[in-house]
């Protein structure tokens, strides 16, 4: 978050951007997340949190090493209520899909059209004259 808002940036309209936030809630390393959730409220930005995992924790791990991960449920609803957003909570596979259902239904893309026809004839125009003034000097009808 911290990458998106850096210090001294002027704050922008509310609802300019959104970050959805698929975590456990552990902070284990970078800036502090609650400070993080702070700048990007001030400048607009809606971070839409969904916590992965289950309170009660898991071991993970690989050859040669281990963890144990909990969900810090309170952690990513502060986030989210800093920010203006919305917590959700997945402990399964299924129950992911279906947060993601939801934030596609909150969240809406916005989509504009721009016509470029115009900007294409006139440089197809600009490079036609440029065409002909070269072809004039090159058979020295210009001097």
């Amino acid at each position: 978050l911290q990458a998106l808002c850096p210090p001294g940036a002027p704050p922008r309209a509310p609802d300019s951007a959104a970050i959805i936030l698929l975590s456990d809630g552990q902070n284990t390393a970078g800036p502090d997340a609650s400070e993080a959730a702070l700048q990007a409220a001030g400048r607009g930005v809606r971070v839409y949190t969904v916590g992965f995992g289950t309170p009660s924790g898991t071991t993970i791990g690989g050859p040669g090493w281990s963890v144990h991960v909990h969900l810090d449920e309170d952690l990513l609803r502060n986030i989210a209520d800093t920010t203006g957003a919305q917590y959700l909570h997945a402990e399964t596979a299924a129950e992911l899909k279906s947060a993601y259902a939801t934030l596609n239904a909150t969240l809406v893309l916005e989509r504009r059209t721009t016509e470029l026809t115009a900007f294409l004839c006139a440089a197809a125009a600009l490079v036609a004259l440029a065409a002909a003034g070269m072809s004039l000097v090159s058979f020295r009808r210009v001097a």
